[in-house]
């Protein structure tokens, strides 16, 4: 019987390393279309299109051929783009080096916003999330925590998480979890900093929550 499992076991290691073997990698440069080589950030929208975000500008891809958006097209505002998101309502968010803009992927049409809007610019924007109401929420490194309701045209400040705001990850019950350069924040019916001297004052560059909530 004990045979038979380390036979049985053998048996699947070798398939899985014969399957492995037969994966095939394409690398994406400049040299193929990609508008440059230094990439900072990746998502993939509701349609299947991936988008890559590089210090240059932007370009979405659809498995054959690339579309770029730049600063010198019009596009946006500032070309380094530092995070993506792709919304319930196909919306891609793209936050960049001085601020946020938004690209409505049903008609293709970008917005930049601005002081107009009620959103304060020359932010970096790092990281963006939305949460079970349509909300979008944002960090950044100048202003920390930003909620905007779009329906409202409403940017509000959470005052209370500090600045130099570096990621954004949402758990399952909804709660929010801010790293920045100066500990972890929680998000909740009320904002509140965790009792942790591990995390307390530390440099927390990227918050991922997995299946468990940990």
């Amino acid at each position: 019987m004990r045979r038979k499992k380390i036979l049985t076991l053998i048996l699947y290691i070798y398939i899985t390393i014969v399957s492995l073997s037969n994966i095939t990698f394409d690398k994406l440069t400049t040299e193929n279309g990609l508008i440059s080589d230094e990439v900072m950030c990746l998502t993939q929208d509701n349609n299947g299109f991936l988008w890559i975000g590089t210090k240059i500008g932007l370009n979405r891809y659809d498995g054959c051929e690339y579309k770029k958006y730049s600063q010198n097209n019009n596009n946006f505002k500032n070309d380094y783009i530092n995070t993506l998101y792709a919304d319930k309502e196909d919306n891609l968010w793209v936050g960049t080096g001085v601020g946020l803009s938004k690209i409505d992927l049903k008609n293709g049409k970008i917005k930049n916003y601005t002081q107009e809007d009620g959103f304060e610019e020359n932010q970096m924007v790092m990281d963006i999330i939305e949460d079970s109401n349509g909300i979008i929420w944002f960090v950044s490194r100048e202003k920390g925590l930003t909620k905007f309701i779009e329906k409202e045209n409403n940017f509000i400040k959470i005052n209370e998480i500090s600045k130099d705001a570096t990621s954004i990850a949402k758990d399952s019950s909804g709660n929010l979890w801010i790293g920045t350069y100066n500990g972890l924040y929680k998000v909740n019916k009320k904002i509140e900093k965790i009792d942790s001297n591990l995390l307390l004052d530390e440099w927390v560059q990227d918050v991922i929550i997995d299946e468990n909530d940990c």
